[in-house]
């Protein structure tokens, strides 16, 4: 079975028997109503998200297991969780990749947040795209372990919004994101004056020793 997303949102509430590919509209997994108690949906198959919305259907969705590779090269992969952080689990041997398009993610504090899980013999790659941190990261003296579960990993080209741009944010190859408070221009001019008084001085010395 191959389920593809057309220009609709549908909701999941069943596990998928085979492929799942969304290039367009809005495919969410969760629940009905919040009554009902919160699960876990597999993909048998493999996910690729090349437009529209794969989403992980906020406080309604426990975790969703991948058992075949996820691939993003378009659209957007939605974790937007409003309670505890939701994981994406990949069954074993199961990659990730993703080239383009947007990972959104959640964050509840420092140690309840989005994940993505690997297992023995998984690989992530991220060679492009965006990380959208949804404005909700308070603590950005913390790390946050993204990816976990991976045999490697391999970053690079990637983007990042709506976070706090007084921080630069990067994501190393074991999964890990971080950020390093940028200084305010008052700490570089005093820095930079500070290197001419010690440079200025330098010179005076050598004039006096001639």
């Amino acid at each position: 079975m191959t389920l593809y997303s057309a220009n609709a949102t549908l909701l999941l509430t069943v596990n998928i028997g085979g492929n799942v590919s969304v290039s367009s509209g809005t495919l969410e997994f969760g629940r009905l109503t919040n009554s009902l108690p919160i699960q876990t949906l597999s993909i048998a198959g493999t996910t690729t998200v090349s437009g529209g919305t794969l989403r992980m259907a906020g406080a309604n969705t426990g975790s969703l297991v991948a058992n075949g590779n996820v691939t993003v090269n378009g659209g957007k992969l939605s974790m937007d969780s409003t309670g505890a952080g939701q994981t994406l689990n990949l069954g074993t041997g199961a990659d990730f990749a993703m080239s383009a398009g947007t990972l959104l993610l959640t964050y509840t504090s420092a140690v309840s947040y989005d994940q993505i899980v690997g297992s023995t013999g998984s690989q992530f790659a991220l060679s492009g795209g965006i990380i959208d941190l949804n404005n909700n990261l308070w603590d950005y003296s913390a790390n946050y372990q993204i990816f976990s579960g991976f045999d490697s990993g391999a970053v690079a080209g990637l983007s990042f919004i709506n976070y706090d741009t007084s921080y630069t944010p990067s994501l190393d190859n074991s999964g890990v994101l971080a950020f390093a408070a940028i200084p305010e221009p008052s700490t570089w001019l005093l820095t930079i004056a500070g290197l001419g008084a010690v440079i200025a001085f330098a010179r005076r010395g050598k004039k006096l020793a001639v």
